[in-house]
């Protein structure tokens, strides 16, 4: 081999030491970027996720505040239809002691059922002018509807039924709502 130059040849590349570090730093930040918007979609992934989730945790929260709401509701009416029952368990009970006293002493009722409309007596009474009198008058004044069926017995007294009844139509106006309604 035959050589013409008086240096010993030193390998070439392609591209200038600046160029390849120039080539490196701009590698660099392309991965730099790359690798931040990779980061970014991962948030936001994960942000997207946790925001699904508070959604949902809203909605269930909704639901049963709703739930809670008519649950409460449900406790209002019964509270209230409680009241009621009482309230008419308490007229009731001031309807029936008014009932027995009414009952004269000349009188023995041997069975009372009283319903929600109608009550049905069953005694014994010395005559049916007695009955008609002492008992018959204040019922009538009660009930809008009043029957009575005499049966004679062998002592000369009277076995009586007697079955009044009223008409749901007629009752009373509740006052109370009404005075409300127009305030």
């Amino acid at each position: 081999m035959t050589s013409y130059s008086f240096i010993r040849p030193k390998p070439k590349s392609i591209f200038k030491r600046y160029t390849k570090i120039w080539f490196a730093y701009t590698l660099l930040a392309v991965i730099c970027v790359f690798s931040f918007a990779k980061v970014l979609e991962r948030q936001s992934i994960a942000k997207i996720n946790e925001q699904t989730q508070i959604e949902e945790k809203i909605q269930h929260t909704k639901l049963k505040a709703i739930v809670v709401k008519d649950y409460i509701e449900r406790l209002d009416y019964e509270v209230k239809l409680g009241e009621e029952i009482e309230l008419q368990n308490k007229m009731l009970q001031e309807g029936l002691s008014n009932l027995l006293k009414l009952i004269p002493d000349q009188i023995v009722a041997t069975s009372i059922e009283l319903d929600y409309n109608m009550l049905a007596m069953k005694g014994i009474t010395p005559s049916k002018e007695v009955y008609k009198f002492l008992l018959e008058a204040p019922l009538r004044a009660i009930f809008t509807q009043t029957r009575v069926d005499f049966y004679p017995l062998m002592s000369g007294w009277f076995n009586f039924v007697s079955i009044s009844k009223t008409n749901p139509m007629l009752k009373p106006l509740n006052l109370e709502k009404k005075e409300s309604n127009d305030e």
